[in-house]
């Protein structure tokens, strides 16, 4: 999907690979079919030379930061337009 849309970046919130979340336990070892998942739209994103950030607005799993993001952003909530300006602005 990334190569479709061509993103700026690309941008996983923490808060959804906590338990009862789509990502739920990303970055476990017994979510490896997750794992493969992220590490294929990281590929396609930075085959357009996006960054691919993690957006910590919850504790993650020990390997979720591990995973190989261009940026650990911390946050305190949802991801808002202002946040995703603030990001981008590192990578200008």
């Amino acid at each position: 999907m990334v190569d479709q849309v061509d993103p700026d970046l690309v941008v996983f919130e923490a808060a959804a690979c906590v338990a009862g979340h789509p990502w739920a336990y990303l970055g476990d070892a017994g979510a490896a079919d997750r794992q493969r998942t992220l590490l294929a739209v990281a590929a396609a994103a930075r085959a357009l030379g996006r960054p691919v950030v993690l957006w910590r607005n919850a504790e993650p799993s020990p390997g979720l930061p591990g995973l190989g993001w261009d940026a650990v952003v911390p946050g305190t909530g949802p991801l808002t337009p202002a946040d995703l300006d603030d990001i981008l602005g590192r990578f200008a």
